[in-house]
């Protein structure tokens, strides 16, 4: 992806916006099944997600187009709970952040988050 940057001189330079991504991903087992010690009777679990689209944003330059100027953390934890063989309910949260770095940007367009709280129910049919 390329994107204009106006410098200071008439003729804009042509940069190449760099991406940052980070993912990470753990699960533990908090209480084995006693039935069968290959399943977890409750596990618990958690991600996390950074993502920069423009990691070399002058906040001096002045940019033409559709620049990224927006970063975006996701987090998520959660349990496992597997009452029976064939069903598991699942509380867990989830969390994204939004950052803005353009300069002019100012309340929720600056920085805004979400927090949602979720329930899944999840059923195997064999």
């Amino acid at each position: 992806m390329l994107i204009h940057l106006l410098s200071r001189s008439p003729s804009p330079i042509r940069i190449h916006a760099h991406r940052m991504c980070v993912s990470v991903f753990t699960l533990g087992v908090l209480i084995k099944d006693e039935a069968d010690e290959k399943q977890a009777k409750l596990s618990d679990f958690a991600r996390y997600d950074m993502f920069n689209p423009f990691v070399y944003y002058d906040y001096d330059a002045d940019y033409t187009g559709s620049v990224p100027t927006i970063d975006e953390t996701f987090i998520t934890a959660g349990l496992d709970f597997a009452p029976i063989p064939n069903v598991r309910i699942i509380p867990n949260i989830w969390c994204n952040v939004y950052n803005n770095k353009h300069p002019d940007a100012s309340g929720k367009l600056k920085a805004d988050n979400a927090l949602v709280a979720r329930l899944t129910v999840y059923y195997i049919f064999w």
